[in-house]
């Protein structure tokens, strides 16, 4: 079998290139500076906003950014690549069903900023119970920080007057309330992904790190096979799919992503994803 020469590597953020602390260690660090100095081109692919994806990874060098599970697709310099939106009038559909079903909250994304109404009913119980766990304190804390946010009761309002680019919406409440909305919103034929249970991301029609990878293939000339990609949950399927090589996180617990992961690394914890490239890449090029 030839080998694969790998070219470019795709990571995803929270639960794979993140340990639950939100950090990465110098020697993730030290493996990925090996990559670029190697010319071997790394994407950060997430469903953050770029704005913070991009704080989170401040102090590794230069990376391209699959963002908002791909609605927005930015280079190493900072170019934007390409740009995807959500129709305000569909945004406004789906808000106005939302609010019919009753205790769904939820927020529109930009590529840098967070719109989203008052927090006096944000916080449902399935919420609660993931902010009490570890990893949902140290999310909320974390994006506090890092995500600048615009709050209004007036979520149609705004986005009629001002050039907000809603290139994802996230909605969370009880479990049944989410599945009446994808009922609902089904017609759209929306990219929709389940984060947990409670909650969902909806993109632009096709929208998906699959999808972004296969338009990065044409942008630089590199072929599937020469990508390697890295993530822990449901919007990574696509693209571990489309990988010429997919790596699943030990600390994944989606069987189906298991099932498609050419792959598996020790967990976030444990450097995953450095370890695979050094011994995958690294020590064979």
């Amino acid at each position: 079998m030839k080998k694969k020469i790998i070219k470019v590597i795709a990571i995803d953020l929270d639960g794979t290139l993140l340990d639950s602390r939100q950090r990465i260690s110098a020697y993730t660090k030290k493996i990925l500076d090996e990559c670029r100095n190697r010319d071997i081109k790394l994407v950060i692919a997430t469903g953050r906003n770029q704005h913070s994806a991009r704080e989170l990874v401040r102090g590794i060098g230069p990376v391209s950014f699959v963002s908002n599970n791909g609605s927005n697709i930015v280079d190493e310099e900072g170019k934007v690549l390409r740009e995807r939106e959500i129709f305000r009038s569909t945004t406004r559909e789906i808000i106005a069903h939302s609010r019919e079903i009753g205790k769904l909250y939820f927020f529109l994304v930009s590529p840098d900023t967070l719109l989203m109404p008052p927090t006096r009913k944000s916080l449902c119980r399935p919420l609660i119970r993931h902010l009490f766990s570890r990893q949902g304190l140290m999310e909320y804390l974390d994006n506090r920080k890092l995500v600048p946010r615009i709050r209004t009761r007036d979520i149609e309002g705004y986005i009629q007057k001002n050039p907000f680019k809603v290139q994802k919406i996230n909605f969370i409440g009880e479990a049944f309330r989410i599945e009446e909305l994808e009922k609902r919103i089904e017609a759209f034929n929306l990219a929709i992904t389940r984060g947990h249970e409670w909650s969902i991301d909806i993109n632009p029609s096709g929208v998906n790190k699959g999808e972004a990878l296969q338009f990065l293939t044409g942008h630089w000339g590199i072929s599937q096979d020469s990508f390697l990609a890295f993530g822990d949950g449901h919007n990574d399927l696509d693209m571990l799919r489309f990988a010429g090589t997919g790596v699943v996180m030990d600390n994944s617990s989606l069987g189906q992503l298991k099932d498609n992961a050419d792959l598996v690394a020790p967990s976030n914890n444990e450097d995953g994803v450095a370890r695979i490239i050094e011994k995958m890449v690294l020590r064979e090029t």
